[in-house]
């Protein structure tokens, strides 16, 4: 209880720590003094405050779960909040990212919160585009009576490629890092712990101003951690902004052993998958 405590309070203060990033102006736009107000325009290349930044959805989510060894297919209806913002201005390059749920269902109360936030540079290989390496940190805690997921990393790199033009974002990379606490538990299963093991995986972001698609997965190796096998984890996410009005699909799936109630383990397999009507500035 005490280290899921501790992985909730951290993830929250990463959430504080993004929800205050602010201020600066990104991606410079070609511009004449003269002619017009040269400011940060109002898109994906700009710095705001994130409850207004484009692509931030507050509304109404139905969702979905499913993990071996629990109690079949599960719904919930939950209270959702997700933001995400990229920014490059003159090779400082900086990404931040926040999203929670509440509420509940026949899996009982359901709860989620993650937060990333990283900054780096970005060399300049060309205007409006680039190689990256940014460095910062990741967390997610997720829960209902069927599936329970938490990982902390205090410590994440991102290698990847950068395209950046005012609406226009398209980003790929490579993601290295320490989960220095964790907890897998599928259906009534035993909770296996995740912390003390590095982390490895790879995500796609495309973001035009009326919709945007997301695609990661992460690897931990959990050689420390009984029974000492390998968990992967797969997110998909995609979005349609016809403003004010957002319709947001996505889904997460967890792949790795589960230690059993009785002792031993076997593979285990869970999803979870939800529906977003909401509304977007």
């Amino acid at each position: 209880m005490r280290t899921l405590t501790l992985i909730a309070v951290s993830v929250c203060a990463l959430v504080v720590v993004t929800l205050t990033a602010a201020g600066a102006h990104a991606q410079d736009a070609p511009c004449d003094p003269k002619k017009r107000d040269c400011g940060c325009e109002k898109d994906w290349g700009c710095w705001e405050l994130l409850y207004s930044t484009r692509g931030t959805v507050l509304g109404v989510k139905g969702t979905t779960s499913y993990a071996q060894g629990g109690d079949g297919l599960q719904g919930s209806l939950v209270t959702a909040y997700s933001t995400e913002h990229y920014g490059t201005r003159k090779g400082l390059s900086g990404h931040v990212a926040a999203a929670g749920t509440i509420g509940g269902g026949s899996a009982g109360n359901e709860g989620s919160l993650s937060a990333a936030v990283d900054f780096g540079w970005r060399a300049p290989v060309e205007r409006h585009s680039g190689p990256f390496l940014r460095a910062g940190m990741n967390g997610l805690l997720f829960g209902n009576a069927q599936l329970r997921l938490s990982i902390l990393e205090p410590v994440q790199a991102r290698l990847g490629y950068q395209f950046l033009d005012g609406d226009a974002l398209f980003e790929w990379g490579l993601t290295a890092g320490y989960a220095a606490l964790g907890r897998y538990r599928p259906g009534d299963e035993r909770r296996r712990a995740l912390g003390g093991s590095p982390e490895v995986g790879g995500y796609l972001a495309m973001h035009m101003a009326n919709y945007r698609v997301d695609v990661g997965m992460i690897r931990l190796p959990d050689e420390s951690n009984p029974p000492g096998t390998a968990l992967d984890l797969l997110r998909a996410a995609a979005c349609f902004y016809p403003r004010p009005v957002a319709v947001c699909v996505d889904l997460f799936t967890v792949t790795g052993s589960a230690r059993l109630a009785h002792g031993g383990s076997r593979a285990s397999h869970a999803t979870y998958a939800g529906l977003t009507l909401g509304l977007t500035p």
